[in-house]
């Protein structure tokens, strides 16, 4: 039967459809409303964790950056003893109220080969100088580094040739019979006999390098006590793959250069004197530490004043007439070209001495010499180390300085063994000079991250994680 046209629609039809409808919109806003008030209340848990945990890290160590331009929280806040209760304490004074905190990553200053100190510390001198600064640096070190393998073999042939002079030395003493060294000399109409060389050759290398008015350090530490020597707190987790490439070393260098004092130019009130030849390589004494860097520097040294001083004729032609008049004394003329040699070989090694002497002095010394630069005559070779040896030297422009050379070390050195070393110069410091007796770098966090669980509601809680980094 076909519906009537004219009648009316029944009211109540309409009623139950705008009562359902109306049902559901007060249902989905309600579920708008909850979850406003929810998300709500996790970003007032989320806003009120980060600003403590920014204020707690704001606690840094002040002589740490004023100083070394690092930042950590040392944190045991003077304890000297390491609790992560203290953190969550420091939290919950920030304002962190009903929180349950577990640490899912943190990394301490020593952590995975120093990284977080490694990291800032090249941030920083980025921030400071741009990349462009580190290719000058490389280039004008890399015949430092060119040099190095030349050295250590000159170094070992040293020992052989001191044998040598030591037996030319006998032979000269029973061929002179009673006479003194001086009579002998005089004798054969030379300025310098095998017993000089042979003298020059056994004085203590120190001895042969230091300037005059310089008082050698007789600072020493503790190497046990020292974070490349101790068992360290570690961390957990990790935070980013260091790279280990020539950028990041030279900016390392220079950060090391600038904060750290050297023989030639040392900080007041350090742990050691010596820093950067002790981040190089690490004795425990200043003295120790200042002999290594000198022998190395000299025998660098050497192999470039060896090369100018066999091509001088006028030094070759001086040093054949020193050992012509030696054989002639011995009445053995077949030591001739070996003692030209050896004359050759000792008057460059006390060229190199006078050159590691200047460079102490604040100088800088050419790269390779030529007549005017080369300071020593044959006839002083006897003076070297001794008090009546040549104290004034030039400064010669476009020439290396002692800095120069440590960088060129520092460059060629391994960035983790640095970092260590570098932590164990700023702790020694810190505790010894600054009297901050519970100082541990192994206790100074550099990055962490937290995982934490908010009450947000009865049966409602809320777990997110935070991360805090200085760099």
């Amino acid at each position: 039967m076909s519906p009537d046209i004219g009648a009316k629609t029944a009211p109540g039809g309409i009623s139950i459809y705008l009562a359902l409808t109306f049902m559901l919109l007060v249902s989905f806003m309600g579920a708008v409303l909850e979850s406003a008030s929810l998300q709500n209340a996790k970003n007032s848990k989320r806003a009120a964790l980060n600003n403590a945990i920014e204020s707690v890290f704001a606690e840094y160590r002040k002589e740490l950056l004023e100083d070394y331009d690092i930042f950590a929280l040392e944190a045991t806040y003077e304890d000297g003893s390491y609790d992560e209760g203290i953190l969550w304490d420091r939290l919950r004074f920030y304002g962190a109220n009903d929180f349950d905190h577990s640490i899912k990553r943190i990394q301490f200053l020593t952590d995975n080969g120093c990284t977080g100190f490694l990291d800032q510390v090249i941030a920083f001198m980025q921030h400071k100088y741009g990349l462009d600064y580190i290719g000058g640096i490389v280039q004008k070190t890399e015949a430092v580094e060119l040099y190095e393998d030349q050295a250590s073999a000159y170094e070992e042939e040293f020992s052989g040739v001191s044998h040598e002079v030591e037996a030319v030395s006998e032979v000269e003493a029973n061929a002179a019979g009673n006479q003194t060294a001086t009579d002998a000399q005089n004798k054969s109409g030379t300025e310098i006999s095998s017993s000089d060389i042979e003298e020059v050759l056994s004085r203590p290398i120190l001895s042969m390098v230091k300037p005059k008015d310089m008082e050698v350090s007789d600072k020493s530490a503790e190497l046990s006590e020292l974070p490349s020597h101790r068992e360290l707190r570690k961390g957990s987790g990790g935070f980013s793959d260091f790279e280990d490439n020539l950028i990041a070393k030279g900016l390392t260098g220079e950060y090391l250069l600038e904060h750290f004092g050297n023989a030639a130019h040392p900080k007041e009130n350090r742990g050691l004197s010596y820093e950067i030849e002790y981040i190089l390589c690490g004795s425990s004494s200043d003295k120790v530490n200042l002999q290594k860097i000198a022998n190395r520097l000299v025998w660098i040294r050497f192999v470039l004043n060896y090369m100018y001083i066999q091509s001088d004729k006028e030094k070759k032609n001086e040093a054949e007439i020193a050992a012509a008049a030696i054989s002639v004394l011995l009445m053995n003329p077949e030591i001739y070209e070996s003692l030209s040699e050896i004359i050759l070989f000792a008057w460059a090694y006390g060229e190199s001495c006078m050159d590691v002497k200047s460079l102490l002095q604040g100088n800088r010394v050419p790269a390779m010499k030529s007549k005017k630069t080369w300071q020593l005559g044959l006839k002083s070779l006897l003076k070297v180390g001794s008090s009546n040896a040549k104290s004034d030297s030039t400064d010669e422009e476009g020439g290396l300085s002692y800095e120069d050379y440590l960088r060129a070390f520092l460059l060629i050195s391994k960035q983790q063994k640095k970092a260590i070393r570098a932590l164990d110069m700023i702790e020694l410091t810190l505790t010894r000079e600054k009297g901050l007796d519970f100082f541990k770098v192994d206790h100074c966090i550099e990055k962490i991250e937290i995982e934490s669980t908010a009450h947000l509601r009865k049966g409602i809680n809320y777990s997110f994680p935070t991360y805090f980094g200085y760099n």
